[in-house]
């Protein structure tokens, strides 16, 4: 199903697979992407209908710092260490991508579609996850501080040492996540949902959490 702020004509845009075919990137927008953020955010605000076809791309340690990446498929794509300070994520598909070490710093990832992707020491200080679905993803040491979480969904998630100072979680689904010796120091977790969940050691001092339900920070 295409995304909801993608119109039908962006998947005929995108490149034409055949079911079970590997994933791979469209080479015209690899290239595209490469030739500068300047110039692609320029032809994305020309060519709204069309969705980047990023998937398997290596930008590993790239600069993408304020790309609009709204919408773009970047299944299985390498961005360890990439620069993605203040780009726009939201919508984007990072099924399986490894965004390991990245900064996504101030990034906008809003209801981004973030499943099995390897975020371990990534920087998302004070990003927009707000209704992003997050499931099976490593986000062990990552700098979450800040960020906001409302109504995100975080399934099976590894968040063990993660850095969630100050973070808004206002009814957020989290399930069989790991927050073992995390960080959520003034955190607001009110409504928050989390089941089945491990906070064993996680730092919870000054955190909102009226009306939180399955908060356990003491083994049982």
């Amino acid at each position: 199903m295409p995304h909801a702020c993608c119109s039908p004509l962006t998947v005929v845009a995108s490149t034409t697979r055949t079911k079970g075919q590997p994933t791979v990137a469209n080479e015209e927008h690899l290239q595209m992407l490469r030739s500068g953020v300047a110039s692609w955010n320029r032809w994305r605000a020309d060519n709204r209908g069309v969705r980047p076809d990023l998937a398997r791309a290596n930008l590993a340690g790239a600069d993408l710092a304020e790309v609009n990446l709204r919408c773009a498929d970047l299944e299985r794509a390498d961005l360890r260490k990439a620069n993605l300070r203040q780009a726009d994520l939201a919508w984007a598909d990072l099924a399986r991508a490894n965004l390991a070490g990245a900064d996504l710093t101030e990034a906008n990832l809003a209801k981004a579609q973030v499943l099995e992707a390897d975020l371990t020491r990534a920087v998302l200080a004070r990003a927009n996850l707000a209704g992003a679905y997050i499931v099976k993803v490593s986000l062990a040491g990552a700098d979450l501080a800040g960020a906001e979480l409302v109504g995100a969904r975080l399934v099976q998630t590894n968040l063990v040492r993660a850095n969630l100072a100050g973070a808004d979680l206002t009814c957020a689904r989290l399930v069989q996540v790991n927050l073992m010796w995390a960080k959520l120091r003034q955190a607001n977790l009110a409504g928050a949902h989390l089941r089945f969940a491990n906070c064993l050691w996680a730092d919870f001092k000054g955190a909102n959490l009226a009306g939180a339900r399955g908060i356990k920070t003491e083994a049982e």
